[in-house]
């Protein structure tokens, strides 16, 4: 189907007062940088998805992107010329199992973490200190201490916005490797069983304070994207930039963190490009120091092909 100018404005008649134009994005990522997205709907029921995919029939958009909490995004500060897809906090129920969860695809990583340690179930603790969502996670392999969404999961309930149907898939069919899924891009996690196994409740809270320790201590706050590049085999990402002396490289705003050097920080105020700036010295530098390529672990929305070609 050829694609209209006006797409947006007839995909708003499709879908009504649901469906938001020229909404704010980058304000919604944790930079906090960046553009608004040409189109933004909120999907708050399983009627709105198929009304979604329906309209996606008759609607041909020029891009799509299914947003988390955005922690792991970089919108440029141009915007995003494509529909945002946001699924609501309150789509899906939080269920447990005698030996699993079902977690909403909507919903926060540490709070799904902290509520089953508070029943002493163990197993999810890792994902405590993950800032995104179940969804998210599932979509980018998320994991940390030691574990990952593909050691955890034992299925995920997927709906295709192409083919307008819900499949249930499990860990061979989602094609996982580090920091990936073979999820396209027209698939909306709704929601993912994981497994967990009966402990002590002051044991997973004692293990949930241990992590947040850790990630306090080595780890800033602030306007971040947690790691902004995949760790090479050889060593970890930060290992190479801080080798590079890279720590404290500045553009503009944006800053390689002193305590985390595979963070980039930008300060309030700040714009996406300075981040982008400075990745894209820190891979250039990187590279020329130690012969290793770093692989950006951050999504980057909206930007142009030659401001991310170095990236390729």
């Amino acid at each position: 189907m050829p694609k209209s100018e006006s797409w947006a404005k007839d995909l708003k008649a499709l879908l009504g007062p649901n469906l938001l134009l020229d909404a704010p994005l980058g304000a919604l990522t944790t930079y906090r940088s960046g553009g608004n997205a040409r189109a933004f709907v909120t999907l708050n029921s399983m009627a709105e998805i198929e009304g979604l995919a329906s309209a996606l029939q008759k609607v041909a958009i020029p891009e799509l992107l299914i947003l988390g909490n955005g922690s792991n995004l970089l919108v440029s500060d141009n915007g995003f010329n494509g529909l945002v897809v946001r699924l609501s906090d309150s789509f899906g129920e939080f269920t447990i199992g005698q030996d699993f969860c079902s977690i909403p695809g909507a919903m926060d990583l540490p709070v799904a973490s902290r509520r089953l340690a508070s029943l002493g179930l163990s197993g999810f603790e890792w994902a405590v200190g993950v800032p995104g969502t179940m969804g998210g996670a599932v979509k980018m392999n998320a994991g940390g201490h030691g574990s990952s969404v593909e050691e955890s999961l034992i299925q995920a309930s997927i709906f295709d916005l192409l083919n307008s149907e819900v499949i249930m898939v499990g860990p061979p069919d989602l094609d996982f490797s580090y920091r990936h899924s073979g999820l396209t891009r027209f698939q909306i996690v709704l929601e993912a069983v994981v497994s967990v196994h009966q402990g002590d409740p002051q044991d997973c809270k004692a293990k949930l304070a241990e992590i947040v320790a850790w990630r306090r201590a080595n780890q800033p706050g602030g306007q971040n994207s947690g790691s902004v590049f995949k760790n090479p085999s050889s060593r970890p990402a930060a290992a190479l930039i801080e080798g590079a002396g890279l720590k404290g490289l500045r553009v503009g705003r944006a800053e390689v963190s002193v305590r985390h050097a595979n963070f980039i920080q930008l300060e309030k105020g700040g714009q996406s490009k300075d981040v982008l700036a400075v990745m894209a010295t820190v891979k250039t530098r990187v590279l020329e120091a130690t012969g290793e390529v770093l692989r950006p672990e951050v999504i980057l929305v909206g930007f142009a092909l030659e401001e991310y070609a170095v990236f390729l």
